[in-house]
């Protein structure tokens, strides 16, 4: 079960999922009802509270989604969203001319002596020592 929503020209399917068990659920209970199945609902029936979060659940793998990823994005978990045939340039490549306005975007651009200043502040020792990534417990300061 799940709703087409358009978005920019495209047809994407939300999943809303229950809140105790995880199984699919109508639009419907999700937002208008508790957020569940019906026989969770039974199950807890001496107790009138109203739910007032809705669990949203990836359409791949079935993990639990924010809202804003499910209804604005594309209703799936970061996870999903990031697999090579997902990707939105998966197959293609930038033209010469979009990779000559990035490149075109980064030059003649300079950090003003105060953020650098600022930036160097908060880089000041956290990377000395045991921090740092060249640390080597087995060699001495001597």
């Amino acid at each position: 079960m799940g709703k087409h929503l358009f978005k920019s020209g495209e047809l994407k399917k939300i999943t809303f999922c229950c809140q105790d068990c995880g199984g699919l659920i109508c639009i419907k209970t999700a937002i208008h009802g508790n957020g569940r199945c019906y026989s969770c609902r039974i199950k807890d029936k001496e107790s009138n509270i109203q739910i007032k979060n809705i669990t949203f659940c990836c359409q791949d793998c079935g993990n639990k989604i924010g809202s804003n990823s499910a209804l604005y994005g594309d209703g799936r978990c970061a996870f999903c969203c990031r697999k090579k045939e997902k990707h939105p340039l998966f197959g293609k490549k930038h033209s010469l001319e979009t990779k000559l306005k990035m490149s075109k975007s980064g030059v003649g651009h300079k950090v003003s002596k105060k953020v650098r200043l600022k930036i160097s502040k908060s880089r000041k020792g956290k990377y000395c020592g045991k921090n740092s990534h060249n640390w080597n417990p087995n060699i001495s300061n001597e």
